[in-house]
């Protein structure tokens, strides 16, 4: 994160690092994050790519709309769901000082 001048503790929005070599990675956040990661999971998700046909803007306005409302819409868990072993590693765990 450092290298995109981000700090390691930001925790506010969801982040994407493409893969790519030297420069060639990128660094996506809010609508087009969850637009890229919609795309990866294959279908249904994909459907998702239909969004691509708003602007940025927009998509990232309906992402801080649902950001601020999701306890409203999905509820709220008393605490955090622990990932399945097989995806862990997926996870950035800041206690092993990663």
């Amino acid at each position: 994160m450092a290298d995109h001048n981000l700090s390691p503790d930001r925790q506010d929005t969801v982040l994407v690092l493409t893969e790519g070599t030297g420069n060639d990675e990128e660094l996506l956040s809010r609508s087009a994050a969850v637009v890229f990661i919609a795309k990866s999971l294959g279908w249904p998700w994909k459907l998702a790519l239909v969004a691509r046909i708003f602007p940025l803007r927009w998509l990232d306005a309906g992402y801080d709309f649902i950001s601020r409302h999701r306890y409203r819409i999905w509820g709220k868990l008393d605490s955090c769901p622990v990932p399945d072993a097989r995806y862990r590693e997926r996870f950035v765990d800041k206690s092993d000082g990663n």
